[in-house]
């Protein structure tokens, strides 16, 4: 395909690295009031836990300095559209600051960091819950809660709408770049015949689908 994922700059880069004291600083062009600040656990970014005086709770995210900002605003968008588009399904809002701005930009050592806050939101982990919990009662109240969301982005469209994420089934092609790292020869085979297949039967049927922006990362953690 033509946008073929060779690098994905946004695993490779070092995600951020600022201290508590540093997402306090940056949390005041959000905030006048004083604020606990706490890490929360991140992959390719960096996130902190902002908790005021009233015990409401907000979410300090600091972007890798590989991610694309129109990326940052994609996901704001998306999550300013579903606020308006079903209001009381429980997701998480972007927080305009101070100044009237969702997004802000930083630079420590050469680096610009673009700095989003949103709000938080309560609840337990999938990978947490005791596996008697993780019952059919729950996936399906799971997967009427993404049937809704998609449902409630289907007229939603942003100019970063298509970034390539590696894990999108249409960049299945690029994954033959890496059959290289397969090191046992049966999982070599059938690794190059399973990307064979979904090239001659499956990707090549894509521009007969209909798309449109889902949330396509549920995942237990």
């Amino acid at each position: 395909m033509d946008n073929m994922i060779t690098s994905f700059p946004v695993l490779e880069h070092p995600a951020p690295s600022f201290t508590t004291s540093e997402a306090l600083e940056f949390a005041k062009l959000w905030f006048k009031e004083a604020l606990d600040v706490s890490p929360l656990v991140s992959e390719r970014d960096q996130n902190f836990l902002l908790t005021n005086n009233k015990s409401e709770k907000f979410v300090l995210k600091i972007a890798n300095a590989a991610e694309p900002v129109e990326v940052l605003d994609f996901q704001n968008q998306a999550m300013n559209h579903m606020a308006k588009q079903d209001s009381s399904l429980s997701l998480p809002r972007a927080c305009l600051s101070l100044d009237k701005k969702q997004i802000h930009r930083l630079e420590l050592n050469g680096d610009k960091h673009f700095v989003r806050v949103v709000t938080y939101l309560r609840g337990k982990l999938l990978d947490d819950l005791p596996k008697n919990k993780r019952n059919q009662d729950l996936m399906v109240s799971m997967g009427r809660f993404l049937g809704r969301l998609d449902c409630g982005l289907s007229g939603f469209s942003h100019p970063a709408a298509g970034h390539a994420l590696l894990w999108d089934l249409q960049q299945t092609p690029s994954l033959h770049q890496h059959l290289s790292h397969i090191k046992d020869k049966n999982n070599l085979l059938t690794a190059q015949k399973t990307l064979d297949h979904f090239q001659e039967h499956i990707a090549s049927k894509f521009s007969l689908l209909r798309t449109q922006v889902i949330h396509n990362d549920m995942n237990p953690d």
